[in-house]
């Protein structure tokens, strides 16, 4: 995310602006609270056709057997990413928790809005990153983890504790758990890896490619692999799941 402004203009209605940028280079020119909150139906079409062809890119690009696409998921997961956008640039907002969106909040028992919600929220770690440096001891940061407790595939390298039935419900679908595993390479995130699900799948990845992989440090030698197998392995980064 290159960049966190105010929009100087836009031919295109302004939330479906914010949504091209955001989803196009990670760049975020923020729009008026209004505007996230309460967009025209106009707008707000325009928002979720950036949003599915955002969609069905990462899904060309992911592996196979996804979830399917949920709209609703993730027009709440932009909404919501608006909100705490504005919120961070203009601190005279002293509301912290977020207010009700166009739907009800995506339900983190559903496989599929993991998946769709990731469309926004793969960028909610750079986002809560610049939050903490503006402002280390605001409260907003207490929403911002809670909210990416819940949504574990997004928050992979963030330091929260991950709600346990949110990351089951991940790491128990295929194509969710391949995509989790490839971005805990790319992000390096090393607690994660612990995870014994996630053990699994890099133990059977890495073979001759460990060393390109940067994987070595993360497996467990062949001697505590036979004791100590990475399947009985306790999790330190979960909580029990509850709604933030």
């Amino acid at each position: 995310m290159s960049q966190l402004r105010r929009p100087a203009g836009s031919a295109a209605p302004p939330l479906a602006a914010f949504a091209r940028r955001l989803l196009d280079s990670g760049g975020v020119l923020v729009p008026s609270l209004a505007v996230v909150l309460d967009p025209t139906e106009t707008d707000q079409q325009q928002t979720l056709e950036r949003l599915a062809g955002a969609e069905a890119m990462l899904r060309r690009e992911g592996p196979d057997g996804l979830p399917p696409w949920q709209p609703e998921a993730a027009f709440w997961a932009l909404q919501f990413f608006g909100w705490a956008a504005v919120t961070i640039l203009d601190r005279s907002l002293d509301q912290t928790q977020p207010p009700s969106f166009r739907g009800d909040p995506p339900d983190p028992a559903d496989p599929a809005n993991h998946w769709s919600v990731d469309v926004v929220l793969r960028f909610l770690p750079e986002l809560a990153h610049r939050s903490e440096l503006a402002a280390p001891q605001d409260a907003l940061q207490e929403t911002l983890r809670a909210v990416a407790a819940r949504w574990p595939l997004s928050a992979v390298g963030m330091d929260v504790a991950f709600t346990e039935a949110s990351l089951q419900v991940v790491l128990g679908d295929a194509g969710l758990r391949r995509h989790m595993v490839d971005r805990v390479i790319a992000r390096q995130d090393h607690r994660l890896a612990q995870h014994p699900a996630v053990q699994r799948v890099l133990v059977g990845d890495a073979g001759a490619f460990a060393d390109q992989l940067n994987l070595k440090a993360w497996l467990p030698s062949p001697s505590s692999a036979s004791t100590n197998p990475p399947a009985q392995a306790d999790h330190p980064a979960t909580t029990d799941d509850k709604a933030p």
